[in-house]
């Protein structure tokens, strides 16, 4: 595995020497047959390198063209998704995630409301086109009785924006800060890689804004196969896809068919899995 937790391939070339019992006479003969293919082994192998290495370049464009697919806004269609959480067989959950993508709009609206084990409600506004870029967040969540607010506007490759907490966790704090323009909301990154054109072995990795450590972080995710998942919701055929979002790992599934909804998650820290449990349209 590399640094990033993706797998990482590596060539063995082994050479094991034949061991030869000659008479004395014959040594010096096979002495200068042996330095003759020596060489033209030498030559072999370098041609053998040569082949190695430009491949590897060879790959390495191809996945940065993979990389560079960019989102497809109409993959987030206006519908309400019901999924519940689980930890092992016990339902601790559920999160509620209505999209509103209107025809001709400007942005795209999404709602995401988690209750049970874990209470978060986040309200993001992002643009209807080829960069799903954000415009606003909006984070309201309760940790051990405490409550979190996050407000943030984005503009041009820079965020603004206010934390409403407890001092306990931090008290009250000024959201400032510049970055990259292709930077996205933290809460963004499933329905960012969804609205990708996915295919298996594609790597995709682009930079978020985490507001609570005031820091940019990298979601880089790895479709790892296909597989059929069942659910509450049916069965799908989905793109496995495995990465991190910082240091948190996540599994994502990800329906093979448009428009590619999010069928399950998994989130091994956590010990907590969500899934698919209906979907409405929004008319």
């Amino acid at each position: 595995m590399d640094d990033q937790g993706f797998p990482q391939r590596s060539i063995w070339l082994k050479f094991q020497p034949r061991k030869r019992h000659l008479a004395p006479a014959a040594r010096t003969l096979y002495s200068q047959s042996n330095h003759r293919d020596s060489t033209k082994n030498c030559i072999n192998l370098s041609w053998c390198v040569f082949f190695l290495v430009t491949s590897a370049v060879n790959i390495s464009a191809q996945e940065v063209t993979r990389v560079s697919n960019q989102p497809q806004a109409r993959a987030l269609v206006s519908e309400s998704l019901r999924y519940r959480m689980l930890s092992g067989t016990l339902e601790v959950g559920q999160v509620i995630v209505n999209i509103v993508n209107e025809s001709g709009g400007e942005f795209i609206h999404i709602i995401e409301s988690t209750s049970g084990l874990l209470e978060r409600t986040t309200t993001l506004l992002v643009r209807q086109d080829s960069t799903l870029s954000p415009r606003a967040s909006h984070t309201v969540r309760s940790n051990a009785g405490l409550s979190q607010e996050i407000q943030l506007q984005y503009e041009a490759g820079k965020v603004t924006g206010a934390i409403v907490q407890p001092k306990r966790l931090g008290g009250a704090k000024e959201v400032r800060a510049s970055f990259l323009s292709q930077t996205q909301d933290y809460y963004i990154v499933p329905y960012f890689l969804r609205s990708c054109a996915l295919q298996v072995n594609q790597v995709i990795k682009f930079p978020v804004y985490e507001a609570l450590g005031n820091r940019v972080e990298l979601a880089r995710g790895w479709v790892v196969k296909l597989e059929e998942v069942e659910v509450a919701a049916g069965k799908f055929v989905c793109y496995r896809m495995e990465g991190f979002t910082g240091k948190l790992r996540w599994i994502f599934y990800f329906d093979k068919k448009f428009p590619h909804r999010l069928i399950k998650q998994k989130l091994p820290a956590l010990h907590l899995e969500t899934e698919l449990f209906e979907v409405t349209p929004n008319t």
